[in-house]
């Protein structure tokens, strides 16, 4: 029995006689709630995300202007963007083998005029990839809105 105890002091002891400091408690603090702000889709607005498939009709450094290949419509199922509407736009720089491209003007056959296009979009590869790899006439190529605008018809 006494070499029970004596057992018991030698593996006990060091629980008894350390210090041990247990980290401070936390406070949880209570965060602002997230708002959600929804606002609802106008009809003839192209929202953000929306893809404008092009062919490029002139590719230089000055000037660069493309063709819509098919219809863009709205949530509502209105064409807002017809076939055969153009983008205009320039040649920003060249990097590796992809050249930067930024759409600053939207000419639509029902407008009279170009509309500007603030913030401009940027060109893309029909995979949605940024810029342009196929710098010349008659290449595909894309858009990607940023931002959501509404085309006047």
């Amino acid at each position: 029995m006494k070499n029970l105890k004596s057992l018991f002091v030698l593996l006990a002891a060091p629980l008894f006689f350390t210090s041990v400091h247990a980290d401070e408690p936390k406070v949880l603090q209570l965060e602002e709630p997230v708002k959600l702000t929804a606002r609802k889709v106008q009809p003839f607005e192209v929202v953000s995300g929306t893809f404008i498939p092009l062919v490029l009709l002139n590719a230089d450094d000055l000037m660069v202007t493309a063709q819509v290949t098919t219809d863009v419509y709205d949530h509502y199922q209105n064409v807002v963007i017809p076939k055969g509407s153009r983008l205009v736009g320039k040649k920003i720089r060249q990097v590796n083998d992809r050249h930067e491209v930024t759409w600053t003007g939207l000419q639509v056959p029902a407008a009279a005029g170009t509309l500007r296009l603030a913030p401009p979009l940027q060109a893309t590869m029909p995979d949605g990839s940024a810029g342009l790899v196929n710098f010349q006439t008659a290449a595909r190529a894309g858009a990607i809105t940023d931002a959501p605008f509404i085309v006047p018809h």
